[in-house]
């Protein structure tokens, strides 16, 4: 694990936020993989490869209007990287303003995103990693 490995994984968040899909395909493996576990059905899926992370991106810009993300906190434990986020929005339609506090932990592999874990909670994140205090 290295510094750069933090900030493999703070570009992927910027990109996020300025919906640079590209950038996000191009740094991870083939056979990358995400679990969102944030109980929104048919998301809950474990999302596979780069072709499905394309399909759920799409899908999940698509409901909102604006959507970012701010990191709280970004820790780096082996050969993962545990991040506390703060998601902002504002619903596609509805207007309706959100902000979700998720917990991702990351694992990196090769200089690429390999694993995305999604937690509905910072404390689930913590914990997941070992570092609930």
């Amino acid at each position: 694990m290295s510094l750069e490995t933090v900030e493999l994984t703070r570009q992927a968040y910027e990109a996020w936020n300025e919906g640079d899909l590209d950038w996000m395909l191009d740094h991870m493996t083939e056979d990358f993989e995400f679990q969102p576990g944030l109980g929104f059905s048919d998301l809950d899926a474990v999302i596979r490869g780069k072709e499905g992370w394309r399909r759920f991106a799409e899908t999940w810009r698509e409901a909102w209007e604006d959507i970012t993300v701010r990191v709280e906190r970004i820790e780096e434990l082996d050969d993962r990287v545990v991040a506390l986020l703060t998601f902002d929005g504002r619903g596609r339609g509805s207007g309706v303003e959100v902000s979700l506090r998720v917990g991702h932990v990351a694992t990196v592999r090769d200089g690429r995103l390999w694993k995305l874990v999604s937690n509905a909670s910072w404390d689930e994140a913590l914990e997941a990693v070992g570092l609930l205090e």
